[in-house]
C-alpha cells in the first residue's frame, strides 16, 4: 500500500510538471510568433505612421499659415518645409500606384488580353522618356525648383539687394517666416511684395492686400470740411489754412477739371506730412511770424502741397511736433526686426522736409530703415 501511495505522488507531480512545462512552451510560441509578426509588419506600421504623421503636420502647418498659399512659387509666400513633406507622400501615392498598375498588368496577362491592353496603356499614357521622375531625396535635400526673373528695369537697387539676401537671410529669423528659404525666387518674392526693391513677378498670384488695394481707389473730394477740421487743431497750419480757404473754389474748379481730362482712379494712399520746419523743435519759428513779415515760400509750397493731395483723395495725416510724430509712428517705433512690421501700414508714403528727416530718424530709431 505504501508502494502504491508514492506512485501515485509521483504521477500527479509529473502530471503538474508536464501540465506547466506546456504552458510555458505555449507563451514562447506565442511570443516568439508575435514577435515574428511584428519583425515582418514594422517597415508597413512605420510608413504608415509616418504617413499619418505627415498629414496631421499639413494640416497643423496649414492653419498655422492660413495666409500664406503654397506651391511651386505660386502663392504670396514660399512654404519649402511644407514642399518637403508633400514630396514624401507623393512619392509613396507613386509607389502605390505602380503596385496597383503592376497587379492590373498580371491580372491582364493571366486573362490572356496582355497584348491589347499594353497597346492601348500605350496610346493614352505619354512615353517613358517625357515622364521625368520625382526625385524626393533631391527635394528633401535641397533641391530647388528654377525661377526665370523679369528685367530689373526702374528698380536699380535690386541686383545688390538679391546679392545681400543671398549671404545674409540668415541673419534674421524673420525672412523665414515671410517664406524666405535660400532659393532665388523666395529672395525676389519678398523683395517684390514685402519690400519694394524688385519689380514684381509677372507669374505670381495677387495676394489678397494686392487685390484689396484695387478695390480701395481714392475719389476727388469736392469740399475742404474735413482738411480745416484737422488743421484747427494746430495754430501752427493758421496762415496756411487761410490761403487754401481763399483759394478753395479755384482749387476744387481745377481738381474738377483735371478729372474730366484724366483718368484719376489710382490707389487710396496713407500719407503722413511732417513739418519739421515748424516744430519748436526746431526754433526757426515760421508759424509765428507768418503775420509778422516771416518768411513765407514755405508755407506756399506746404499748403499747395497739402491740398492737391487732400482734393485727389488720399487719406492724410500732418504732423508738426515731435509728439504727434511719436503718436504717429508709435506702432513700428523700436522694431529692431529686419523685415517690417506685419498687419496693415500706417503710412505707406512720407512728405518731409530736411529738419523733419533728422526728427523721424530719431523717433524712429533701427525702425527708420524700413522707411528709406
Amino acid at each position: 500500500m505504501a508502494s502504491f501511495h508514492v506512485w501515485k505522488l509521483s504521477s500527479q507531480k509529473l502530471g503538474f510538471f508536464l501540465v506547466t512545462f506546456g504552458f510555458i512552451w505555449g507563451m514562447m510560441l506565442l511570443h516568439f510568433t508575435i514577435q515574428q509578426r511584428t519583425q515582418h509588419e514594422s517597415s508597413t506600421i512605420l510608413r504608415e505612421q509616418i504617413l499619418d504623421l505627415s498629414k496631421r503636420y499639413i494640416k497643423a502647418l496649414a492653419e498655422e499659415n492660413q495666409n500664406v498659399a503654397d506651391g511651386p512659387y505660386v502663392g504670396t509666400m514660399t512654404a519649402y518645409d511644407l514642399k518637403k513633406t508633400l514630396a514624401v507622400l507623393l512619392d509613396s501615392i507613386l509607389q502605390r500606384l505602380g503596385k496597383l498598375e503592376s497587379k492590373v498588368d498580371n491580372l491582364m496577362i493571366s486573362n490572356g488580353t496582355g497584348i491589347n491592353s499594353t497597346n492601348a496603356t500605350t496610346t493614352v499614357s505619354p512615353s517613358s522618356g517625357t515622364i521625368e521622375k520625382v526625385n524626393v531625396a533631391d527635394l528633401i535635400n535641397g533641391a530647388q525648383e528654377q525661377c526665370e526673373l523679369p528685367p530689373m528695369d526702374g528698380f536699380p537697387h535690386c541686383e545688390s539687394k538679391l546679392k545681400w539676401m543671398k549671404t545674409m537671410w540668415r541673419s534674421d529669423p524673420c525672412y523665414a517666416s515671410y517664406g524666405v528659404d535660400g532659393s532665388i525666387c523666395s529672395f525676389f518674392i519678398y523683395l517684390s511684395e514685402v519690400e519694394n526693391w524688385c519689380p514684381p513677378l509677372p507669374w505670381r498670384a495677387k495676394s489678397p492686400r494686392e487685390e484689396t488695394d484695387q478695390q480701395n481707389l481714392a475719389e476727388i473730394r469736392t469740399d475742404f470740411n474735413y482738411l480745416f477740421k484737422m488743421m484747427s487743431a494746430h495754430d501752427e497750419f493758421r496762415w496756411m489754412r487761410l490761403r487754401i480757404n481763399r483759394m478753395a473754389s479755384a482749387w476744387i474748379e481745377a481738381v474738377k477739371s483735371l478729372a474730366e481730362k484724366q483718368n484719376l482712379e489710382i490707389k487710396r494712399k496713407k500719407i503722413l506730412i511732417h513739418l519739421g520746419l515748424l516744430t519748436k523743435e526746431s526754433g526757426f519759428k515760421i508759424a509765428e511770424n507768418a503775420f509778422s513779415g516771416g518768411p513765407l515760400g514755405e508755407l506756399v509750397q506746404w499748403s499747395d502741397l497739402i491740398t492737391a493731395l487732400y482734393l485727389l483723395g488720399h487719406d492724410i495725416r500732418i504732423s508738426a511736433s515731435l509728439a504727434e510724430l511719436k503718436e504717429i509712428m508709435k506702432k513700428v517705433m523700436g522694431n529692431r526686426s529686419g523685415c517690417p512690421t506685419r498687419g496693415d501700414k500706417i503710412v505707406e508714403l512720407i512728405y518731409i522736409d530736411i529738419v523733419g528727416l533728422t526728427q523721424f530718424k530719431k523717433t524712429l530709431g533701427p525702425s527708420w530703415v524700413h522707411y528709406q
